[in-house]
């Protein structure tokens, strides 16, 4: 990815640190709840996400049951992309029952 690859759309008054990264997971995470299938973010197509946010990412990724593929970081953007994974089965357990 380029430069000219990306632009400015518009400037946020609060341009510091934390408001960029969460506005980005921000985003990421919308998408995730809308349940789309595979969400990819400059590994083939997309966006890279900023490095700093990739814990977060994980932990998104986690909570909500997708696989998590990331690319190799460069200048600060890494790329990723998720794969929603089954439904999880339940855990079941055995329960004794009263013997009388």
């Amino acid at each position: 990815m380029t430069d000219t690859d990306m632009g400015l759309l518009f400037s946020f008054p609060d341009q510091s640190e934390t408001f960029v990264l969460g506005f980005e997971a921000g985003q990421l995470f919308q998408r995730i709840e809308a349940g789309e299938p595979e969400i990819d973010c400059g590994l083939e197509t997309g966006i890279p996400l900023h490095e700093a946010n990739l814990e977060c990412v994980q932990r998104m990724a986690a909570a909500r049951n997708y696989r998590l593929e990331v690319g190799t970081a460069a200048d600060g953007w890494v790329p990723v992309r998720l794969t929603f994974a089954s439904k999880p089965a339940p855990a079941l357990r055995i329960v004794g029952g009263d013997d009388d």
